[in-house]
């Protein structure tokens, strides 16, 4: 199986996911983000070995060497305009992917805490769902957990 799917190019980040929603949803239960499933090496050295996949293949994307299998054929996709100033937006789902998440850009904005009102920074994600294959509230559940862990990614290693 060939999980290979990290791709960060000039123009965004292509990544598909995983091979088929079972891989998909069974790496976010043992605390992976989602941007790969590992079960093929000893996870005490997976940061490193991901860091080099993901190099390897951005290099390969930046000649336009990548085969379209390196890049097809996932079940989500993370679409990446904030880094362009885009605020929001709707991905529009790649078939047959089931789902894309929509990335918007980081900015300080006020917010109420307690109370009062501070400078925040925040970021907008939306998600497209596939309704043959994902519910809404199988969406807001992912989107709900994607949250938590953005919000304390420390949970991630406890």
């Amino acid at each position: 199986m060939n999980n290979r799917r990290v791709v960060i190019t000039g123009m965004g980040v292509v990544t598909p996911l995983g091979n088929d929603l079972e891989t998909f949803w069974g790496s976010l239960k043992n605390g992976v983000s989602g941007i790969r499933r590992i079960e093929a090496f000893d996870t005490t050295n997976y940061e490193t070995k991901i860091a080099g996949e993901v190099r390897e293949l951005a290099g390969r994307a930046r000649e336009k060497k990548l085969k379209p299998e390196e890049y097809t054929g996932a079940t989500f996709s993370i679409s990446n305009l904030g880094m362009f100033g885009i605020d929001e937006f709707t991905a529009v789902i790649n078939p047959p992917e089931a789902a894309i998440l929509a990335v918007g850009r980081i900015e300080p904005k006020p917010v109420v805490i307690e109370g009062e009102v501070r400078v925040r920074r925040r970021m907008r994600i939306t998600m497209s769902c596939d309704h043959r294959v994902i519910d809404g509230a199988t969406g807001a559940a992912f989107l709900k957990t994607l949250v938590g862990t953005l919000e304390n990614p420390l949970a991630l290693v406890w």
